[in-house]
């Protein structure tokens, strides 16, 4: 097909606005309904492949009647001879790619806006059981009125294991990179990384090849957005960094959840779409690969690599056998206070709050009274259990009463702890806390300072 052929007799082609791996999409005139829209066609070369041809299918099927303001409506789909199409919303503007290609990065302001409503729009995908599974820059449209868009459903499906690995190697879930079955969590991922992107110019993991990039997704701990730019809140660099952390468990539950901590963060206000950057910087070049393969060598790699991390066939090993679980953080339950100076007890009854995963609740300590946030004992803390022993790389802190201080210890007996894992510490109202890499099952957020209200409030730990 190319510009001025018809399609169905209705859809005229007038130009070429982009072409991907398995698809070209064309500007066209609907002469049926006098408008302009965007026709996206399968290759050729595709026609005859039964699943490229189901799944070019099922875009339309699975976000047919999905009508959102975030969201690329589906207008139409058809088949005209031995040519396959879709007929989409035509949205004038430019993909957040070309956005990110002209900028390098954006203010984290833009970047926030733009990714709450692409959290908008998946939000409501998912509410219709559909899982994106290939989100991206080049996926985002942002329309000249400022609002982005999410587009390209043709990876998308009901979350079930797949003998393919569908998407782009810098934004796919570790869980999908193993082929494990996926979730909403995996498009909460995939946004991370996308966001990480916007703030930094830089993809989270930089690889030469695909395999190596998608190892690096499976077994890495993603750095911290600061350390690329230090403007960014230290909220906001928690939000990113829950929203890529290895366990799904860890993240956000949902992308609803995933906006509501956004929507907290001080970059939160609205920026309208096209305010310059004040300082472009250059971008790291990424692996841009729209991919669909079999991914036993991939899993075999991450298999490798995992034997050696977890097994204690390298530096994290304990020398007997052992299994140790290395990872950027674990699933902790707040379990008792700790006031081995005091009278034994603090809040006790309250403290599932602080891992509860709801930012309204909380555990708190006594309120004290002594002079220059002394509490007249060394200290007072919150035992976090890891189920299992563990070496923790680092915990996240939400607290609604900042300028505490303390460090994280670590240990085996939930009644004893002397070994520090952590450096001290002044508590902001989201604080990532890296530890030393001891091994243990439990974790005590040990508390050596109040805040001038006189008492600490932990709303999250995780």
């Amino acid at each position: 097909m190319s510009a001025g052929e018809f399609l169905a007799g209705r859809y005229e082609l007038l130009e070429l606005l982009g072409q991907g791996g398995m698809a070209r999409v064309y500007r066209a005139h609907d002469h049926d309904l006098g408008r302009q829209v965007a026709v996206k066609i399968l290759e050729l070369r595709l026609r005859d492949d039964p699943d490229a041809v189901a799944r070019f299918r099922d875009e339309a099927r699975r976000v047919s009647g999905i009508v959102h303001p975030n969201l690329v409506t589906v207008i139409d789909r058809g088949t005209a001879g031995d040519v396959e199409f879709l007929v989409l919303e035509l949205v004038p503007g430019e993909t957040l790619r070309e956005l990110l290609r002209r900028r390098g990065s954006l203010l984290p302001e833009q970047a926030v806006a733009i990714t709450l409503d692409i959290a908008a729009g998946l939000s409501v995908a998912h509410e219709r059981g559909v899982i994106h599974r290939d989100v991206k820059p080049q996926n985002v449209l942002l329309h000249t009125s400022g609002a982005a868009k999410i587009t390209d459903f043709g990876a998308a499906g009901d979350g079930a294991p797949d003998a393919r690995l569908f998407g782009t190697c810098d934004y796919l879930a570790p869980e999908h990179v193993r082929g494990e079955p996926v979730d909403a969590r995996a498009d909460v991922y995939a946004l991370g990384a996308v966001l990480y992107e916007l703030l930094t110019g830089a993809v989270v993991f930089p690889g030469s090849s695909f395999e190596e990039v998608a190892v690096r997704h499976a077994t890495e701990v993603a750095p911290d957005v600061r350390e690329r730019r230090a403007s960014v809140s230290s909220e906001l660099a928690a939000v990113v960094g829950r929203a890529l952390a290895k366990d799904p468990a860890r993240r956000f539950a949902s992308m609803s959840a995933f906006a509501e901590a956004l929507r907290a963060c001080p970059e939160s206000a609205n920026v309208e779409v096209g305010q310059p950057e004040p300082e472009a910087r250059p971008r790291e070049s990424h692996l841009d690969w729209p991919v669909v393969l079999l991914i036993g060598g991939i899993v075999a790699a991450v298999a490798a690599i995992a034997a050696v991390m977890f097994t204690g066939g390298g530096s994290t090993g304990t020398g007997n056998g052992t299994t140790v679980i290395l990872t950027d953080s674990a699933v902790v339950h707040a379990i008792s206070a700790y006031d081995p100076f005091g009278d034994k007890t603090e809040h006790d009854s309250t403290v599932a709050l602080a891992t509860d995963g709801k930012a309204g609740t909380f555990w708190q300590t006594s309120r004290y009274t002594f002079p220059n946030g002394g509490l007249g004992k060394p200290g007072v803390g919150l035992v976090l259990d890891a189920g299992s022993s563990q070496v923790l790389k680092q915990l996240t802190i939400e607290t609604s009463t900042p300028g505490f201080s303390a460090t994280i210890r670590s240990s085996d007996d939930r009644a004893a702890f002397s070994a520090e894992d952590s450096a001290a510490f002044t508590a902001e109202r989201s604080t990532i806390v890296r530890l030393s890499g001891k091994r243990a099952r439990y974790y005590l957020l040990w508390i050596t300072r109040l805040p001038a209200e006189g008492v600490v409030k932990i709303t999250e730990v995780g």
